[in-house]
């Protein structure tokens, strides 16, 4: 049963206003892990998992020799057809996010607008989750039905864009909804900065699980799971079925004690689809919201998805300590939200906005530098020599990672605790010209930009790795990949100093 929630009164705006209890902000909070989790998952590892991870041959069970262990390099789909099987999937979310948003804001079923979308997608989602690890071919390209313009047409192709595509489908169906949740739930500006600071620690938690805990599972079940008469090739779908299940978990919770405005206390929306997609963008907080929000996806997963080549072809380590290097910044990010909840309360969301995307992009720029003058790795070798070990040059480069995305710690926690705020304030902002509740037409509104975006990641970085390299000799598109990354930054920067609202 809910909680009892105390009676907002957004009339009454102090800085210790509350009307939420602590299990609520606890546990809708906690449905922020679900949020993370699999898309870090996804994200981080789907590109590597599909076009150049290694595996020993006994990883595979039907062509796997006694007395024989051969390592190489598994290609499930060509670069080609992963962009664009990283691609497609993204843009048609795109097109799904609004309408989710419009059909979820306009009409109210008995569990309220948004609960019966997070109840009744959720299963879909998990099952989305778990399945896309496990193509038709397990260990090699399979057999091409097809072939043009650089596309190799396989089952692996087919089932990878299926997957993917309804993976992001129930995604949005799902996080929509519940990211909705939190400007009706609370009207008070430090509120809503608290609650989403507890989102931001789940967030973290959750990308911990996909980028740290697939990364030991890579090592640990490198030649997957044998569970009764079930067999698991790999770590990746290991990863995906434990996955999917603390997914659910998550989400559930985080609609157990919240309850949503009944549907008489909240004005119907009679706008059409069109219109109220082009209401949104007479808006004028959200241009400039949006086209940042969706500069710094784009730049985020490019950095995602070039992380385990930038560890086992840049460096010669291996590929799971690029779990090791995002818990890294994301535990640096964690101890810094208090602040940055102060810094945002004390000088307004902006400003501490602005300095986070500039700070970024000038660590990005020194990430590129971890191979070749990796200077920030000197210093800990030298103090590594006084406790009488010597570091090889593949050590002092990754050090050098490591005390960058330390320095990147704080950008990342501004992204983590203020872009939430920002969003509810955008859409106070559109119920004063419009009269309208219009939460998930918004955060629909902004995956129609943000998603393509996002998906913009899986196209560059294996095509930047194809024309330029990806391999220890020759890395070039890796190291493109920061360089990009980091150029997207800037423009999130320039488009957000147009944001009208400083508080």
């Amino acid at each position: 049963m809910a909680e009892t929630q105390a009676p907002c009164n957004p009339a009454v705006n102090t800085d210790d206003q509350t009307c939420l209890s602590f299990t609520q902000k606890f546990t809708y909070a906690w449905g922020q892990m679900a949020v993370s989790l699999s898309p870090a998952l996804v994200a981080s590892w789907l590109i590597y998992f599909y076009t150049g991870r290694e595996e020993t041959w006994s990883a595979f069970p039907y062509s796997y020799t006694p007395g024989h262990s051969v390592v190489a390099t598994i290609m499930l789909v060509s670069a080609t057809a992963m962009s664009l099987g990283g691609l497609i999937p993204r843009v048609l979310e795109a097109f799904v996010e609004p309408t989710v948003g419009h059909l979820s804001d306009k009409h109210s079923f008995r569990w309220g607008r948004r609960k019966p979308w997070i109840i009744f997608g959720t299963p879909l989602l998990m099952l989305f989750s778990m399945i896309i690890f496990f193509p038709p071919s397990r260990a090699t390209l399979g057999p091409v039905w097809l072939s043009f313009a650089g596309l190799d047409v396989t089952p692996n192709f087919l089932f990878l864009l299926f997957t993917h595509t309804g993976f992001w489908f129930m995604y949005t169906a799902v996080v929509a909804p519940y990211l909705s949740l939190l400007p009706e739930i609370t009207p008070y500006n430090n509120e809503r900065i608290n609650v989403s600071e507890y989102m931001a620690y789940s967030d973290v938690i959750g990308s911990l699980l996909g980028a740290v805990g697939v990364g030991a599972l890579i090592t640990v079940f490198a030649h997957g799971l044998q569970f009764g008469p079930i067999h698991l090739a790999n770590s990746f779908e290991v990863s995906g079925l434990l996955i999917g299940v603390f997914f659910g978990i998550s989400f559930f919770m985080s609609i157990a004690f919240i309850h949503e405005k009944p549907a008489g206390e909240i004005k119907q929306v009679h706008f059409s689809f069109v219109e109220s997609m082009v209401q949104s963008f007479k808006n004028p907080t959200f241009p400039t919201y949006v086209i940042s929000s969706a500069a710094i996806r784009m730049s985020t997963d490019v950095i995602l998805a070039a992380m385990p080549f930038l560890v086992a072809n840049v460096l010669g380590l291996d590929v799971g300590y690029a779990g090791g290097l995002q818990g890294v910044v994301l535990v640096g990010a964690a101890l810094m939200f208090p602040l940055v909840s102060h810094l945002a309360t004390k000088y307004g969301k902006k400003k501490i906005y602005n300095v986070g995307m500039v700070w970024y992009a000038m660590c990005l720029g020194l990430l590129v530098l971890m191979r070749y003058f990796p200077f920030l790795g000197y210093p800990v070798s030298w103090v590594a020599l006084l406790f009488g070990k010597t570091m090889t040059p593949q050590w002092i480069g990754f050090s050098h990672a490591i005390v960058t995305l330390l320095l990147c710690s704080f950008s990342i926690s501004v992204i983590f605790v203020l872009q939430r705020p920002v969003l509810s304030d955008v859409i106070d902002y559109d119920e004063k010209l419009t009269g309208y509740r219009r939460e998930a037409m918004y955060n629909g509104m902004e995956g129609l930009i943000s998603k393509p975006a996002s998906g913009l990641a899986y196209f560059i970085v294996p095509q930047l790795n194809a024309w330029l390299g990806q391999t220890a000799d020759r890395p070039y598109g890796i190291l493109a990949a920061l360089v990009v990354s980091a150029g997207v930054m800037l423009i999130s920067y320039a488009a957000f100093r147009r944001y009208p609202i400083e508080k």
